[in-house]
């Protein structure tokens, strides 16, 4: 749950519907509401160019810990290699998988980070900026062409750590739909982390949802309760077709 940041009135709704309602724009601005970091550049990757990014690469390898079956595609439970269609699979299958969107959002994590380990070898990454350009309307990204010729090097120097890290949170039932809420302890920790990743100060967290959170304070009390007031914030009734 987030602040669409630039909506007027003030709306809270899903934070994946931000992208829905103004795109790139709105996205960047809510999300770094919500969190409380800056964000300078957006990269929007659909569905088409991860496939083709991953067969660029020549497929990835991955340990799959559940059977995955998605859009008549099936990866066995085990180690694999898989090419694009086959990532593809891999990474948006939800509902077979008892954490839900956490256990999609961990396997996507895994299928990023084998592409960004791939990418980083020489003979993938001087052709990075020939990749970017060939996937064309399936990227949009506000850097400029000069900025993207340059990823080569600054790429390289970045180091093969990865900390990859979920926002955990509690289910909330709000105008009839399922969200997730987090914590303001628990945005405040994520902000703290990016912060200092970005060598940067952190700073108390200060949004709409942290001021929601003062007023539901018997919903954090109890792991159970589902009733979460947005103080008619949120007028959306979500549906299969909604966002």
């Amino acid at each position: 749950m987030a602040e669409m940041v630039g909506q007027k009135p003030k709306n809270v709704q899903k934070i994946n519907s931000a992208y829905a309602i103004g795109a790139n724009k709105t996205a960047k601005k809510s999300v770094s509401k919500l969190l409380n970091v800056p964000i300078d550049y957006t990269v929007t990757i659909n569905i088409k160019a991860l496939e083709q990014t991953v067969d660029f690469v020549g497929g990835i390898d991955v340990d799959s810990n559940l059977k995955v079956s998605y859009n008549g595609i099936t990866i066995p439970k085990g180690h694999h290699h898989l090419n694009g269609k086959q990532a593809l699979t891999y990474a948006r299958m939800r509902y077979q998988d008892p954490r839900g969107d956490y256990g999609r959002q961990l396997r996507q994590q895994q299928v990023l980070e084998q592409v960004v380990h791939k990418l980083k070898k020489p003979k993938y990454i001087v052709q990075l900026p020939k990749l970017i350009k060939k996937t064309g309307g399936n990227v949009i990204t506000d850097l400029t062409d000069s900025q993207i010729n340059a990823l080569p090097v600054k790429y390289y120097s970045i180091d093969n750590k990865f900390a990859s890290k979920q926002l955990k949170e509690q289910t909330a039932w709000i105008n009839g739909s399922s969200y997730q809420v987090a914590s303001t302890k628990e945005l405040q920790k994520v902000s703290d982390t990016l912060n200092k990743s970005m060598d940067r100060k952190t700073s108390k967290v200060d949004n709409t949802e942290t001021e929601l959170n003062k007023q539901n304070k018997k919903f954090f009390s109890d792991p159970d309760n589902t009733d979460y007031d947005t103080k008619d914030l949120d007028t959306t009734y979500y549906t299969d077709n909604t966002h």
